[in-house]
């Protein structure tokens, strides 16, 4: 039988062995729902765009508020409704078919005034009193027989322009923090459960010494290999099924429609991180669980990787915001074992390019083969070896 053909055969057993353990399944369909849980969170609660209602005595007196409003960026929603009801409706003494007024104004007081209800929504009512202002002065200039038109012209011309030297680092910026965040904390919780579940994996089979019958018949480099395979398609496939649901809800109700920045090249750039990430410690989590075969001796043997993983997710997230171009998470960047985490993030925030990005993955995955070689070699010498925990000098002699 051909080594490809052992790979093979390796690669499904893990496959089916990784995906369709019950405790998998199940956490598999909770995440989804609670994914979609919060996206539709989001939306109907921290989302919701609709523009404020506000009561106006007449018609004509709400569009002069509305068009003004336009132009300092509020947008407000207009309802034509007698003093007393918008009065009765902020007081509390709601009925059911009454609209649900933020603020009442009364254009025809003199002056004008505004009523809200328990809370006082303070932008809207700075830019409602600003309106009001511009509304009452314009009365007085007319009465004095300025020209009206002339006068809003020169206060126009009179507004200094503010421009910024860097509009292409601004722009967005809420969004990409918020997008990078998100990067981070998936590729992180990712790679860390693919590197778990395969080290648990390996330790149950040497501690129950079924990888004494399945090595009689494969080698174990090819074993490691296969595992690794896996593993990785387990992983995978179980985060894309995950993904699936919130993607689609997120579609349906046209959350993230209009970011200012590529959001699909950003998660293409995550998912061969991803890929990269979870198949470079697979292979270390798998050469640390060949070490232990009790589980209690588990956590020591995969602590030093759970630390390489730390570091990266660490500096990132406390640099993402203050100083994403530090030397720092430029050197983790490139670092194979690093890279996974913190090239994904700096791509996000845009202080790297695709060319860069391209170069630290080359890097990586030419780095895969001396993992397979390094790991596989510490795999070989400690798989068999009972009776406590194997050091891994002597695992690597063999």
């Amino acid at each position: 039988m051909s080594v490809q053909n052992d790979v093979w055969i390796v690669t499904r057993r893990e496959f089916r062995t990784q995906f369709l353990k019950k405790a998998n399944l199940i956490s598999m369909v909770v995440m989804a729902v609670l994914a979609v849980v919060g996206i539709l969170g989001f939306h109907f609660f921290l989302g919701d765009d609709e523009p404020d209602k506000v009561g106006f005595p007449s018609d004509e007196a709400a569009s002069v508020y509305v068009q003004v409003a336009e132009t300092q960026g509020m947008e407000i929603e207009p309802v034509t409704i007698t003093k007393n009801e918008a009065l009765r409706i902020l007081s509390g003494d709601n009925k059911d078919d009454d609209p649900e007024l933020t603020m009442f104004v009364d254009t025809e007081a003199e002056p004008v005034q505004m009523y809200y209800g328990k809370n006082l929504p303070t932008q809207l009512s700075a830019v409602l009193s600003n309106v009001a202002s511009q509304q009452i002065l314009a009365q007085e200039l007319t009465a004095e027989g300025v020209d009206l038109n002339a006068y809003q012209q020169a206060v126009s011309n009179a507004q200094p322009e503010i421009i910024s030297a860097q509009p292409d680092v601004h722009e967005g910026r809420g969004e990409r923090m918020f997008a990078a965040m998100l990067v981070l904390i998936a590729l992180f919780v990712i790679i860390m459960t693919g590197g778990n579940m395969i080290a648990m994996g390996v330790m149950e089979e040497k501690s129950s010494r079924i990888i004494e019958i399945l090595l009689a018949t494969v080698k174990p480099s090819t074993m490691i290999v296969g595992k690794t395979v896996g593993a990785v398609g387990s992983v995978l496939l179980t985060y894309v099924l995950i993904a699936i649901p919130p993607l689609v809800t997120a579609k349906v109700i046209g959350l993230g429609r209009d970011l200012p920045f590529p959001l699909g090249s950003t998660l293409i750039i995550a998912f061969a991180w991803l890929l990269v990430g979870v198949a470079m410690y697979s292979l270390l989590y798998a050469a640390a669980g060949s070490l232990v075969e009790r589980q209690e001796d588990l956590g020591s043997a995969i602590m030093p990787l759970m630390a390489l993983l730390f570091a990266p997710y660490i500096v990132a997230f406390s640099l993402m915001a203050s100083n994403p171009e530090s030397v720092i998470l430029t050197v983790l960047s490139y670092f194979p074992l690093t890279a996974p985490l913190a090239m994904p993030v700096r791509y996000a925030l845009d202080v790297t390019t695709l060319p860069m990005v391209v170069l630290s993955l080359v890097i990586a995955v030419a780095t895969i083969p001396l993992l397979v070689w390094v790991c596989g070699r510490i795999y070989r010498g400690a798989i068999l070896r009972t009776g406590g925990r194997v050091k891994l000098k002597d695992a690597f002699k063999g």
